[in-house]
């Protein structure tokens, strides 16, 4: 795989073309980027939900952050199926721009409660659920320092 990144520029106009299908079939609308998150971001909105198409690893992948109304963040990859990026990601281009036209192909398979909106957001009770799982399991934070950051976030 291609790890040579990728301008800012080249990285918003392959997000837009993308996920072209949020705005165009299903009511988002592109907004500003996300204060304070990573700088190569496109955020599309509705009903105060963002769907934020992010850039990681100094520009060469990319993936997908969940913002809700409440200001929680879920990280849209624990949606994903564990086998699928295999068997999947080798039919896409290599490197970022592959990865964007990837993440895009992973929230029209895994995401339709976010695409949907409207009552279908309990979606992102289980990517949040997922999520949390993950952290404990990884060993990155305890029970007890999740507790204190839920606590102190919402």
């Amino acid at each position: 795989m291609s790890l040579s990144p990728i301008s800012s520029n080249a990285f918003q106009i392959a997000c837009r073309n993308e996920f072209a299908f949020l705005t165009q079939s299903h009511g988002f609308k592109e907004v500003a980027p996300i204060a304070g998150e990573r700088p190569d971001q496109v955020v599309f909105e509705k009903q105060g939900w963002k769907i934020a198409i992010v850039g990681m690893a100094h520009g060469t992948r990319a993936s997908i952050d969940i913002h809700s109304p409440d200001g929680r963040l879920g990280f849209f990859s624990h949606l994903i199926e564990r086998n699928f990026e295999k068997r999947k990601r080798p039919e896409f281009a290599t490197g970022q721009i592959g990865d964007i036209s990837f993440q895009a192909c992973c929230l029209q398979t895994f995401g339709s409660g976010f695409l949907k909106g409207g009552g279908e957001w309990q979606l992102f009770e289980v990517l949040q659920q997922r999520q949390r799982q993950y952290i404990l399991e990884a060993g990155i934070m305890s029970e007890a320092d999740l507790k204190r950051y839920d606590d102190m976030h919402g």
